[in-house]
């Protein structure tokens, strides 16, 4: 895993308590949320971020990667296993 792209990351050097939930599960007050977006959002590899959130489910299940909450990588993964499915489905139908 190439994981380089950590070093130049905009939160290295924050507080890594900003980007992880006080209580249980997804949950992360409103303030804290927009404290870390406001992070990531000029963040020079944000994507990369994302991407090794979306890609390594098990290693980011709380917090705030890429600018992302849980929930919302939870959505990107099942939105993107129906278009793969969608694109199957049309492979096949035309193949």
């Amino acid at each position: 895993m190439d994981d380089r792209w950590m070093s130049r990351a905009a939160c290295k050097d924050a507080d890594p308590n900003l980007f992880q939930p006080r209580g249980e599960g997804d949950h992360i007050p409103k303030g804290q949320l927009e404290r870390a977006r406001a992070v990531c959002r000029p963040c020079p590899v944000r994507r990369q971020c994302l991407r090794y959130a979306l890609d390594n489910p098990r290693l980011t299940t709380s917090g705030v990667w890429g600018g992302s909450t849980l929930s919302e990588r939870e959505a990107y993964r099942k939105a993107a296993k129906a278009a793969k499915a969608r694109e199957k489905a049309g492979e096949v139908a035309y193949g």
